[in-house]
């Protein structure tokens, strides 16, 4: 037991782990067979899990044996209804130039590897769960409010309904992350929950299952995904008295995550979101001052462990974007984000949110035509990531 005990607080084990099941998950999303269609299939009785509009065109994610998206002109039905589809399953459209954005592979991130070309929906049961109805509300909602887009971001953590133009330039600036802000919204859950005056046990047990209930409600967005289950693990670890480093936690996690879905290997937000919050909890303690100086190391650390990645997926780098950190995130975290919450639980407010938007996308522009230290790259070899992580780590 004591031998056990010790093998589990090695500090680099978790790494090591951390690094093999890497290399599993990369076998095996190109050597399994995963989907449980054979696309042959003419008739569906699938649940709605999912409705976006978008291009003229609603976006829908049906459940069944497994998920599926369908694009349908003015989808009458309502997300958690039971609808009979007829059509024909396709395989999404995989990227004809090397090196570019591969769909296909961005939909089986996310356990899709089917897309559905319907010919007739009909409903077969109407949503009954109030998990649903209430979802179906916030949507509601949501799509009455101007500048919704900030909304669905920020509260469902669904950045699909952000202009692809202002998508960019947030990338051309290096502050992409700011649109998915998982860590934040896991940390108001938390300190509103915190407030509730009962014992340890039962708040940690409500915390969990609200926490639970909010990944589902985002569906599974890895951001939220990740901090909230980082919490969890956490929490547990603290009301047993168990000590564990932060950053092992953050790497069991992550493990669970390849163990569940091997695809988000590839996708962007999981390994910035990864790499980014297991390098600061690694160098937190060198992470002092006053706000403005731990940002200015919170954004160098975070820019540098995400550089070969950014550089991997978008073949350039901004320089700058450590100085943009510091006057957009204290705007974003202050202003923004607070605000899209008061707006969506007062309405009426929405004119002062249009005018933070203005000023927003206006700061956006100007930054994104600053292009004197933008540096393009060609795409990097694994054998020369892995060095510059090294040589990161070691000094």
């Amino acid at each position: 037991m004591l031998l056990l005990k010790k093998i589990l607080q090695y500090k680099y084990l978790y790494y090591c782990v951390f690094l093999i099941f890497i290399i599993i998950s990369l076998f095996r999303i190109n050597t399994s067979h995963i989907s449980s269609y054979n696309g042959g299939e003419e008739e569906f009785i699938l649940k709605v899990l999912n409705v976006k509009y978008k291009d003229n065109n609603d976006y829908v994610t049906f459940q069944g044996m497994e998920k599926i998206i369908g694009y349908v002109k003015d989808f009458p039905y309502n997300v958690g209804d039971i609808v009979l589809v007829k059509g024909k399953l396709v395989k999404p459209k995989n990227n004809t130039i090397p090196n570019t954005f591969n769909y296909q592979l961005y939909l089986q991130s996310r356990g899709i590897y089917w897309e559905l070309k319907s010919s007739d929906i009909t409903l077969v049961k109407e949503n009954t769960s109030l998990f649903y109805k209430f979802k179906n509300l916030i949507n509601q909602r949501i799509k009455k409010i101007s500048h919704n887009e900030y909304l669905y971001a920020f509260i469902l953590g669904d950045t699909s309904y952000i202009n692809s133009n202002i998508k960019e330039k947030y990338q051309t600036i290096g502050l992409s992350y700011l649109l998915s802000l998982g860590s934040i919204q896991i940390m108001i859950i938390t300190m509103v929950l915190d407030k509730l005056r009962m014992s340890v046990k039962k708040k940690l047990i409500i915390e969990i299952i609200v926490i639970i209930i909010y990944i589902v409600f985002t569906n599974c967005v890895i951001g939220v995904l990740r901090s909230g289950l980082c919490f969890i693990f956490k929490s547990i670890l603290k009301y047993k008295k168990i000590k564990f480093r932060y950053s092992n936690i953050i790497l069991i996690v992550g493990i669970f995550l390849l163990i569940i879905n091997p695809f988000y290997i590839r996708e962007i937000g999981f390994l910035y979101s990864f790499s980014i919050s297991l390098a600061i909890s690694i160098l937190h303690k060198k992470i002092v001052g006053n706000y403005y100086k731990k940002l200015l190391y919170i954004s160098l650390i975070a820019f540098l462990f995400s550089l070969p990645i950014t550089i991997y997926s978008n073949y350039e780098i901004n320089f700058l974007s450590v100085l943009f950190s510091i006057i957009m995130v204290p705007f974003f975290h202050f202003v923004v984000f607070p605000l899209s919450i008061i707006v969506f639980i007062f309405p009426s407010l929405s004119f002062l949110f249009d005018f933070i938007i203005f000023i927003l996308e206006n700061l956006i522009n100007i930054f994104s035509s600053i292009s004197i230290l933008i540096f393009v790259f060609r795409k990097p070899s694994m054998i020369i990531i892995i060095i510059y992580y090294l040589i990161i780590i070691l000094f």
